[in-house]
């Protein structure tokens, strides 16, 4: 929030030009704010694009200014078997599975949105960046078995990987990637899988077709059947 104020705006610039045209400002003044616009807005530019790196180097020196209790503080998670980062995208088919295999996990999520749904089902959760060291200290992760992010977000988990290489490189890593190059880089990393939905998806439809050809009834049937474990794990609106 702060780096996209950083810069001098456009209507300031506007002010220094009434100023100027009713004489109220010199030509030093102008001049030395047109200076500062440029170097400003090159500069927060280049902030914005970065922000992710320079917040993951100033972490450590930002908790200054961190409120001592934050939202629904939870104690350390010292015998989690399973971590999930991030819920919106695909998180509950992974959390029902834990559930049944009787598992004890956490989710890991920093949308408030994704944070209510978890809340209202009832599960354990951190909320934060999986990005920060402080977060993830929270975790005991000696004794975590499997580790599943479903963020797309090819930094992230990089990240994630990197930090389970230094903590348990005996634990299974599942990713999500968004194309084939991002998929081999996590691969050499150390990740267990890695999921390309849009590959998997397309794999998946196409063996479909090789096996029933192109009858429609047959994917009317298979379109039923979807539609119904659709509705009934993520709660969709009914179409006939």
């Amino acid at each position: 929030a702060g780096l996209a104020v950083a810069q001098i705006s456009e209507f300031s610039l506007i002010l220094i030009l009434l100023g100027a045209n009713n004489g109220q400002l010199s030509d030093q003044v102008i001049s030395l704010m047109m200076v500062v616009a440029l170097i400003t807005i090159a500069i927060s530019s280049y902030m914005i694009i970065y922000s992710d790196g320079l917040f993951r180097t100033l972490d450590k020196y930002l908790s200054l200014f961190e409120r001592k209790k934050t939202r629904h503080e939870h104690e350390h998670r010292k015998n989690v078997e399973a971590v999930l980062f991030g819920f919106k995208k695909g998180g509950s088919e992974y959390t029902s599975v834990f559930k049944k295999l009787d598992k004890k996990f956490v989710v890991v999520d920093y949308d408030p949105e994704s944070i209510d749904e978890i809340e209202r089902r009832g599960l354990d959760y951190i909320y934060g960046d999986a990005t920060s060291l402080q977060l993830l200290e929270e975790i005991d992760f000696s004794k975590v078995k499997l580790v599943v992010s479903v963020m797309t977000d090819h930094d992230t988990n990089i990240f994630i990987l990197h930090h389970l290489q230094t903590q348990n490189p005996s634990a299974v890593v599942i990713c999500h990637a968004d194309n084939i190059h991002e998929a081999i880089e996590l691969y050499g990393l150390g990740a267990s899988f890695v999921v390309l939905p849009h590959h998997i998806g397309n794999e998946k439809v196409s063996e479909f077709i090789k096996k029933n050809g192109f009858k429609k009834s047959e994917f009317n049937r298979y379109r039923k059947s979807h539609l119904k474990y659709l509705q009934t794990h993520f709660e969709a609106p009914e179409t006939d």
